[in-house]
This record gives structure tokens, C-alpha cells and sequence, in this order.
């Protein structure tokens, strides 16, 4: 399937969609309609992807013979799905619905798939910061995608235009995957939050705190592709250095409970890594978990 010769319409122009139409766009697509809640985002993308029409309301779109990509809120998908449905925008066997959650199947947009069209999840293994404005932020990532067999056509054509891989997965194995994703980039972000405030605490202000830890984030996450997260991981627990452990709870638990809660929880999955690659014994571990195991003091 050639679907740079199909006509693209957007709905929903944040962070994730824009960057998508802009990429799709300099890929050689035509997005004709883009429709947005923020008047401002519509017109801001629509003269980005050269669209001719753009607005709020999902009645501007004209029948859609091609690609229509719904990249709102997950909560929003099915409400949007459904306006569609009902406006009358579907050609039938000639609409493909694309969205761009990693949670949700392709059956979110059952409304459309009653009224013939296809319907596909192509979600991307990416995180979208503000002013993206290439397809080099696709290049060389992997969507993970659902749908009927044309849609999955469609999917693995976008993939390979946007210079991506695509995997076709089961909704369960999405969502297993999805929950993968969040904690490698939501979670890392969090941890370093909490690193940042820790190293706040020792008076450190934010831009030397991210001077010292940037290189050592780094360090780590490389040395974790480089061989296995197991064989990466180093520090007390990997050690079984319980009384670093112990000063280390003293002094979080009186910044923030919560971050000493997290350490606990982290240490223990740490050291049972460690145990499992041998470099420290059952009772050492034992002795750690009690250790991990105490709760911290309340926050006065």
C-alpha cells in the first residue's frame, strides 16, 4: 500500500500528532484538514503542513477517503470515534482511523470500524518534547500497532516512510509493552526528580546538581544497552552494603518519605538482581530485604 498518495486529515494538534503530521508531511503526505480544540494549534500545524482548511469542529472535515489520524487524550478517542461515526465523515472501505495511544486497542474506534472503516493502533516508542519540526525524531523507533489487515498494511507503510520499524502485537502484548515504555521514560524522569532533590538537600543548586548527575545518568543507561541491566547494576545493594543503605534511608526518609519509600522498593528489586547474578549471597540478601523492609518515619 502507497499511502503517501491517500489524503491525511489530523484531529487533536498537541505535542504527539504535530510532530507526527509535520514528519508525514516533509515525508511527502497531504494533510488537508487539521482539527483542533485550541483554534491556535490548528492554525499553527495547518501552516506547518500546508493544510487548507483547519478548525475546531469535526464537521469541517470532508468525507475521508484516506488516513484520518485521532491523536487526542486516550479519553478522548472513543467520544471523537463516535463524532465521526455520526457526522458522516467515513468512506466506506476507503477510511483508515489511526491512533496513537499505547494502552488502547484499535477496537477504541469500533464506531468508525461499524461504519467500514479500518481502524488502526500505531503507537510509538518516542517521547515528544515542544518544537519538533523533523521526522528524524521517528527515525530508527519502533511502533507498536493493532488493527484489521489493512490498517496494519497502512501502519507498516507509515512506519517505513517515517524511516521507523513497526511490530504487530496483540492488544494484551500492547499494553504489556506500553507499561514497559512508561517505566523506562516516565519513571527515569521521576527517579531523576528525586535525585535532583536529594542533591538539593546537600546544597547543591539545580544546575550543578545536573552538571554531576547527567554524566553519570548517562553512563548508566549505556552500560545497561551495552551488556544487560543486570550486569549493569552496581551500588550498596548490588553490594550488599547494608549500612550505607541505612545511612542513606536516615537521611531521605528526613527529606521526603515518599522518596525513601521508592528507594526501599528499588533496593530490594536491586538486590535481588544482585542474588540472582551471584554477587551476594541468600543471607545477605535476607539481611537487606529486612533492612528495605522497616518503614520510614513520618514527614512532621
Amino acid at each position: 500500500m502507497n499511502t503517501r498518495d491517500l489524503p491525511c486529515a489530523l484531529i487533536g494538534a498537541g505535542r504527539a500528532g504535530g510532530a507526527l503530521a509535520i514528519a508525514l508531511h516533509n515525508a511527502g503526505y497531504r494533510f488537508d484538514t487539521i482539527v483542533s480544540k485550541d483554534p491556535t494549534d490548528a492554525e499553527r500545524l495547518a501552516t506547518k503542513v500546508d493544510a487548507r482548511q483547519y478548525g475546531v469542529n469535526i464537521a469541517l472535515l470532508p468525507p475521508v477517503n484516506g488516513l484520518i489520524f485521532v491523536t487526542v487524550p486516550d479519553s478522548e478517542i472513543s467520544p471523537v470515534a463516535d463524532a465521526i461515526a455520526a457526522a458522516g465523515k467515513i468512506v466506506p472501505d476507503a477510511t483508515i482511523a489511526v491512533h496513537l495511544s499505547g494502552a488502547l486497542g484499535s477496537d477504541i474506534m469500533k464506531s468508525m470500524r461499524e461504519k467500514h472503516a479500518s481502524t488502526l493502533a500505531f503507537h510509538p516508542a518516542q517521547t515528544f518534547a515542544a518544537g519538533i519540526e523533523d521526522r528524524s525524531v521517528f527515525e530508527d523507533i519502533y511502533f507498536d500497532l493493532e488493527g484489521d489487515e489493512r490498517a496494519c498494511q497502512a501502519g507498516h507503510s507509515l512506519a517505513q516512510d517515517l524511516h521507523a520499524h513497526a511490530l504487530e502485537m496483540s492488544p494484551e502484548q500492547r499494553v504489556l509493552l506500553h507499561a514497559a515504555m512508561t517505566v523506562t521514560s516516565n519513571y527515569s524522569a521521576v527517579l531523576l526528580e528525586i535525585a535532583e532533590s536529594l542533591a538539593a538537600g546537600a546544597d547543591c543548586d539545580i544546575e550543578t546538581a545536573k552538571a554531576l548527575l547527567r554524566p553519570l545518568a548517562k553512563k548508566s543507561i549505556a552500560n545497561c544497552f551495552e551488556s544487560s541491566p543486570g550486569q549493569a547494576l552496581t551500588g550498596p545493594a548490588a553490594r550488599g552494603d547494608i549500612e550505607v543503605i541505612e545511612r542513606h534511608l536516615e537521611v531521605i526518609d528526613a527529606i521526603d518519605k515518599n522518596y525513601g519509600d521508592a528507594y526501599r522498593i528499588l533496593g530490594q528489586i536491586a538486590g535481588a538482581i544482585a542474588n540472582k547474578r551471584g554477587s551476594i549471597s541468600r543471607e545477605t540478601l535476607s539481611e537487606l530485604k529486612n533492612t528495605l523492609g522497616r518503614p520510614g518515619k513520618e514527614n512532621g
